[in-house]
């Protein structure tokens, strides 16, 4: 098993939050020389290991290898693929009305908390556009002809990329807590910890819109590369692995 002192485990610690920060915004477009990939598809692949290796390597001679597989797999499928664009302006884009769709739990838990979308009247879309969106559940035709006010599109959009998160920390603590209690019998308590660290994504995306990104190079110069760096190297690096070293300590 793994044996980790003090300095091991900042170093540990460390490494995986500077990777994640750095994978996760090169992910989002930045390109690096020696690793240039146009095909978004692929990065994500790469992305994923990051988050599966912080929650499962400190258990590493505790599981067998489809684990990891299956790990990898629900924070691919569930976590990263569906709605990736989405919720990432946080309610500062006008037309952010009519984008969002992929990541369908996230878009019926905002409609139940917050109500639906309105579709302005000057919404420049063609016939076959309008009528697409109109069959969607959770847009309306504006009552007052405008889109939803800035503070009201602000919390539903982050409260939204907040429960987007939830799809990348719960699925595989789920698995995890299921592959201790069938396999040693073991009530993984301390993993409750990990499942609500994927909801400080919307917090990560809305940070970007209150600070000024004009003092970061060029490759953090807009509020959603911050959010990319932040969502990579806090949530895909530093909290997952450092919950999970910490809960192996405390059932081994």
């Amino acid at each position: 098993m793994i044996i980790l002192n003090n300095l091991d485990y900042i170093l540990y610690c460390g490494l995986l939050t500077i990777t994640g920060a750095f994978l996760n915004r090169w992910r989002g477009g930045w390109q690096i020389d020696w690793l240039k990939i146009d095909n978004h598809g692929i990065k994500r692949l790469i992305v994923c290991f990051i988050p599966t290796i912080s929650l499962l390597l400190p258990f590493k001679d505790m599981i067998e290898w489809w684990l990891w597989i299956v790990s990898y797999l629900s924070f691919l499928i569930i976590g990263i693929l569906p709605g990736w664009g989405s919720w990432f302006f946080v309610g500062r884009a006008k037309d952010s009305w009519k984008h969002n769709k992929d990541a369908i739990w996230v878009e019926y838990i905002t409609y139940w908390v917050y109500g639906p979308k309105w579709i302005p009247k000057t919404h420049n879309l063609t016939i076959p556009e309008y009528f697409n969106l109109k069959a969607r559940f959770n847009l309306i035709d504006s009552p007052t002809g405008k889109v939803r006010p800035l503070d009201w599109r602000i919390k539903m959009e982050k409260f939204g990329m907040s429960i987007r998160g939830l799809g990348i920390s719960i699925p595989p603590v789920i698995i995890l807590i299921s592959y201790f209690y069938y396999f040693y019998d073991v009530i993984f308590y301390q993993s409750i910890l990990l499942l609500p660290i994927g909801y400080l994504m919307g917090w990560c995306y809305n940070i970007g819109h209150e600070i000024n990104t004009k003092k970061f190079p060029n490759w953090l110069s807009s509020s959603t590369n911050i959010g990319e760096f932040l969502t990579g190297g806090l949530i895909f690096g530093f909290l997952i692995n450092s919950i999970s070293v910490l809960t192996y300590y405390l059932i081994k």
